[in-house]
């Protein structure tokens, strides 16, 4: 007796069908990752540049008691007011709001208890845009 999944050559009845839906079922399932992916574009459209020189000029140092950043669009460069610039560690802990001239001023105190040094992460935020987070070593020049 014919086993009846077979024909009678001995081939699976329905294989060639069941590899167009296994097809066309992968590439349903690609396309909606690939817009799933797009969709987190849509979302956060926009990168911060923070533009930092103080720190990269004179180092951030127990002594350090006020960081100024200029936050700015990384896409096209204009100022970007109302983003929360947070600082937290090594014994700081502030945050303020980007002004008009995209700057946000964090006063800070830092206590890194005779250590050689410790770390310190300033955060940016706005809706619309990616979370930009840096991390920065706080020790004595």
């Amino acid at each position: 007796m014919k086993n009846f999944l077979q024909d009678e050559k001995g081939q699976l009845v329905g294989t060639p069908l069941k590899l167009v839906i296994s097809v066309v079922i992968g590439v349903a399932v690609l396309g909606i990752l690939l817009q799933m992916m797009n969709l987190v574009g849509v979302m956060n459209p926009h990168s911060f540049l923070v533009e930092d020189d103080y720190i990269i000029e004179n180092g951030i140092t127990p002594n350090t008691r006020s960081i100024t950043l200029t936050v700015k669009d990384e896409n096209d460069g204009r100022l970007v007011r109302g983003a929360i610039v947070e600082i937290k560690g090594a014994g700081a802990s502030d945050a303020a709001v980007t002004n008009n001239e995209g700057k946000a001023t964090l006063k800070v105190s830092f206590d890194i208890a005779g250590a050689p040094y410790a770390k310190t992460t300033i955060t940016v935020s706005k809706e619309g845009y990616s979370r930009w987070t840096k991390t920065y070593l706080v020790k004595q020049k």
